[in-house]
């Protein structure tokens, strides 16, 4: 099959060729061999305004690079468009596809709903009959400025042409809206904002550490899992100190004993390990945190799992480019790599649920380039270590705000629940709790059943990960942690759980 994609006459820089590159891979997965990128001239790429603001944003810290790709298209019969310009142009005799961001078409129509809305819901749909046959949004925590915003969208448009290939059923895009360039007034006072923003950010920057996360833990008599309530018995933070942070921590009983799995992060490595403290009688750590588990990549998110009498960790560690399972050899600080679930994946927070006898696997998933809490993924099989199969609408869903996983998958009242986190507006702010109303090899379905949010509870910016293991519940979250000891004290009891 061969495929014309049209372009307009500038395509945004560095980063587009990652994505590009990730569009053909996708293509070729589906059988479409041959790729002609048809770049098409728009003399009016961006009113001036917006290009002042552009260098702004490129001069506080942003980048703000463009590139033409050079291409040549062939005289050859054209099987699919992919139509990435302002003006798609109808073709009855060729299915031509095109994105649509907030219902505004090409780079200038992204740029100015990046800059009038946020984050654009990107939909792709038929340009023949302007029907949608797949929809999503981006995350945007990686996302450098307005060109990295727009790389890290234009990285998700082959996945969702991809589900727009398999789609069946669709529904009518209403209206395409005229690209209008936010007025020069509007820009100017985004100018100010974003130069006020940076100069804070970076004093900040300098006086704080920057992200601070911990953890917090209780024990409690009323699982959080039935109260779905972050009340109950008052939240203890787990001591730190200031040279790293703690997240992602993730409980268990094992044979009697307590005890808490969680990334420990060092500033000055960059680079996080999988430690582990355990408690005594009276819910209090026996030992300073311990490391359990290092690899020569960052590693997070513990996830456990308990298997035929024996345990078994699946930390995040995306950066290796598979799935591995470790086993507690000298639980718990002996742990070894026991084999790789999955292979050529980029994939972060593995979460696995048995349901009787099938094992469900989520994670979300992304292909080098783009954010990495968008995009989620579901694989199954009958035994732990495989073989593990796809499923068949993977990616399941392109949604920041309810797509990566943030604990344990649980049951309570006969429905099946599932924490994530909520990175629509910034990563980890909030935790929803996910009832899975629709979950085999061909199907799946959530809806929002209730949201948790940092409070007087948990103080502090975000809310970010939700685990219990019998009577011991865990949380974690930001809170501002200056680098000078006697104000992180000071501020440590302000922050202090009540």
């Amino acid at each position: 099959m061969v495929i014309e994609l049209r372009t307009e006459g500038k395509v945004l820089g560095s980063a587009n060729e990652n994505w590009l590159k990730v569009f053909m891979k996708v293509m070729q997965k589906l059988g479409h061999d041959e790729i002609i990128i048809n770049p098409v001239a728009d003399p009016s790429f961006l009113p001036l305004a917006t290009q002042i603001y552009l260098k702004l944003e490129a001069f506080f810290g942003g980048t703000s690079k463009w590139q033409t790709v050079q291409s040549v298209l062939d005289h050859k019969k054209i099987d699919l468009i992919i139509d990435l310009t302002s003006t798609p142009v109808k073709n009855p005799n060729i299915k031509t596809l095109a994105p649509a961001f907030n219902g505004c078409l090409g780079q200038r129509g992204l740029i100015f709903a990046l800059l009038e809305n946020g984050n654009p819901e990107v939909s792709i749909f038929d340009v023949n009959t302007n029907e949608v046959l797949s929809a999503g949004k981006a995350s945007l925590e990686a996302a450098n400025a307005t060109p990295g915003a727009m790389a890290a969208i234009y990285s998700r448009i082959p996945v969702l042409i991809e589900k727009a290939l398999k789609s069946r059923s669709s529904k009518s895009l209403h209206s395409i809206k005229p690209v209008q360039a936010p007025s020069p007034k509007k820009l100017t006072k985004s100018a100010i904002k974003l130069a006020i923003k940076s100069i804070v950010r970076a004093v900040y920057e300098r006086l704080c550490r920057v992200p601070y996360w911990h953890v917090g833990y209780r024990f409690a008599d009323e699982a959080i899992t039935k109260t779905m309530s972050l009340d109950g018995p008052v939240w203890r933070v787990l001591e730190c100190p200031g040279n790293r942070f703690y997240a992602d921590p993730v409980p268990v009983n094992w044979q009697g004993q307590y005890y808490l799995f969680f990334e420990d992060f060092e500033y000055t490595s960059k680079k996080g390990v999988i430690s582990v403290v355990s408690f005594d009688e009276n819910g209090n750590p026996k030992n300073p945190p311990q490391i359990a588990l290092e690899e020569e990549w960052h590693l997070s998110y513990p996830f456990l799992f308990e298997s035929k009498g024996e345990i078994f960790m699946i930390p995040e560690g995306s950066a290796s480019g598979r799935i591995d399972i470790y086993k507690a050899d000298n639980f718990p600080l002996g742990w070894k790599r026991h084999a790789t679930l999955i292979e050529n994946i980029e994939a972060a927070d593995v979460t696995i649920y048995r349901q009787k006898d099938k094992l469900w696997l989520f994670a979300v998933t992304r292909n080098c380039e783009g954010g990495y809490s968008d995009t989620l993924s579901i694989f199954h099989a009958d035994d732990l270590f495989g073989p593990w199969v796809p499923h068949t609408q993977n990616p399941v869903l392109i949604d920041p705000a309810k797509a990566r996983p943030a604990g344990n998958m649980f049951e309570h009242d006969g429905k099946l629940f599932r924490p994530v986190q909520d990175c629509s507006t910034v990563y980890g702010g909030q935790i929803h709790i996910m009832e899975v109303t629709a979950l085999d090899a061909g199907m799946f379905q959530q809806s929002v059943f209730t949201t948790l949010k940092a409070g007087k509870k948990w103080p502090g910016r975000k809310l970010h990960t939700l685990n219990c293991s019998g009577k011991l519940e865990t949380i974690d979250g930001t809170i501002v942690r200056p680098r000078l000891l006697v104000l992180a004290k000071i501020l440590g009891k302000i922050f202090k759980p009540k």
